[in-house]
C-alpha cells in the first residue's frame, strides 16, 4: 500500500473527505486539486506535509509511511495523557464532560494504579 493509499484509507476510516484535508492544510497551500495530484502521482509535495497530515488524521507519520499503527505515548504530561485516554475511551458525554459513571471508572483506575501513575509523573517509567 502506498502512502497516498494509506492517507485515503485513514480519511475514509475517520469519515473525512479530501476536501476536509485540503481545508485543514489550506494555510500550507493545499487544495483539493493538490490532493488529486498526489493521487495521480503528479506531485509529491505531501512528503513535506506528512507531520501535518498525520496530526490531522490523529496518527503517526510512521503509520502513514509503513502501516505500523503502534503509536508512542505523547509527551504531554500526566494530565494531558489522562485527558487523551479519557477522550480515546469515549468516556465523555456530548459536551466533553465525564459522565458520572465514567468519573467513577477513572477514579477507581487512578486509585488502583496510584504507584504506577506517580512513577509516570516523575518520569521513572
Amino acid at each position: 500500500m502506498t502512502v497516498i493509499e494509506r492517507i485515503s484509507l485513514c480519511l475514509k476510516e475517520k469519515g473525512y473527505k479530501q476536501t476536509d484535508l485540503a481545508k485543514a492544510l489550506s494555510e500550507k497551500g493545499v487544495t483539493k486539486q493538490t490532493i488529486t495530484d498526489w493521487k495521480k502521482n503528479k506531485s509529491s509535495s505531501h512528503y513535506e506535509l506528512m507531520p501535518d497530515i498525520a496530526a490531522f488524521l490523529s496518527t503517526t507519520t510512521d503509520h502513514l509511511f509503513t502501516g505500523n499503527k503502534k503509536m508512542p505515548l505523547p509527551d504531554m504530561g500526566a494530565a494531558g495523557l489522562l485527558n487523551a485516554a479519557i477522550e480515546a475511551a469515549k468516556l465523555t458525554d456530548g459536551d466533553g464532560m465525564l459522565t458520572e459513571e465514567s468519573a467513577k471508572v477513572v477514579s477507581d483506575f487512578i486509585l488502583a494504579n496510584a504507584d504506577m501513575l506517580k512513577k509516570l509523573v516523575s518520569n521513572d517509567l
